[in-house]
């Protein structure tokens, strides 16, 4: 089966000021089979509060309540918390904490009937990536097993480390665990993209050989997709699709010819919210075919 419309959806950190219930019921009227929540409760982005849940401290009415809301989202994914949570740091009773906390975002997966679970790598203060690169890979399999456990994924996003493509690539790689792949982030390549080339048009260019590049090396090991455009005048990401500077029509066509038929979930921090999602969710419709 190829790429649908259906597998088009957001995180509900798009939605900022909505309840985790409005951001749901947006995404039901607004027509979206896919649905990304958040593994944690709190934290604010530039356009105001974001909706999630600590799984932990549902109740089990609350657990029912939240997995009968999403049940009928056909593709359902979980980002781990990513904040004040360390997975790679001297302390340990901070790190036991930090793999608690993914742990806990692979079990509300689980319960929510969800296939993915993202997680961000994190800088080790004071140490270089090389000096710790054997403990990412033991840890990320560690989390790999519990997945592996509970029949559920985990993605390691492309964020600011490792700082370059070909590293991350190598991460992906090494980590070896059939249940941990790749969750490739468009907009997240500025991380990857030389920033002295910012307003430029090589600096396009560049970008979007980086993210094609990327994809096609990694898609056997991508497990879910994160969308959003970068703005050409300074590249700040989460922007509404078709407002910046990817050339979304490749990283399409290399996904889709990957056989990826998993949630791609819009990743937005837009004003203008509700318009932004709508209009990002039309555009990026047009990049694939409806279901049957």
């Amino acid at each position: 089966m190829g790429m649908t419309t259906q597998q088009l959806g957001f995180n509900t950190a798009s939605l900022a000021g909505m309840s985790i219930q409005e951001a749901v019921e947006t995404g039901r009227r607004i027509g979206v089979g896919s649905l990304e929540l958040l593994g944690f409760d709190g934290q604010r982005h530039s356009q105001g509060t974001l909706a999630g849940f600590w799984f932990d401290r549902l109740s089990d009415r609350e657990r029912a309540q939240l997995r009968a809301s999403v049940a009928d989202f056909r593709h359902r994914s979980i980002h781990a918390p990513f904040l004040d949570v360390p997975l790679f740091t001297v302390n340990p009773e901070v790190k036991a904490l930090a793999i608690k906390q993914m742990q806990e975002s692979v079990r509300a997966a689980a319960y929510l009937g969800a296939q993915t679970v993202t997680v961000h790598t994190s800088i080790k203060r004071g140490f270089a990536v090389e000096e710790y690169w054997d403990e990412m890979l033991d840890t990320y399999r560690q989390l790999g097993d519990d997945a592996q456990d509970r029949g559920v994924w985990v993605g390691v996003e492309n964020l600011n480390l490792p700082d370059n493509a070909d590293d991350y690539v190598r991460l992906i790689r090494e980590i070896d665990h059939p249940n941990v792949g790749a969750t490739v982030d468009t907009g997240h390549v500025i991380h990857f993209a030389p920033r002295e080339l910012i307003g430029t048009a090589e600096g396009v260019a560049r970008y979007n050989d980086i993210l094609q590049d990327l994809t096609v090396r990694l898609a056997d090991k991508i497990v879910h997709i994160h969308l959003h455009d970068v703005r050409a005048s300074d590249w700040r990401d989460h922007c509404e699709v078709g407002t910046g500077i990817i050339d979304f029509a490749p990283f399409f066509q290399i996904v889709a010819a990957s056989g990826y038929d998993r949630a791609i979930c819009l990743e937005l921090e837009e004003p203008d919210k509700l318009g932004a999602l709508e209009r990002s969710v039309s555009r990026a419709k047009d990049f694939l075919p409806s279901p049957a």
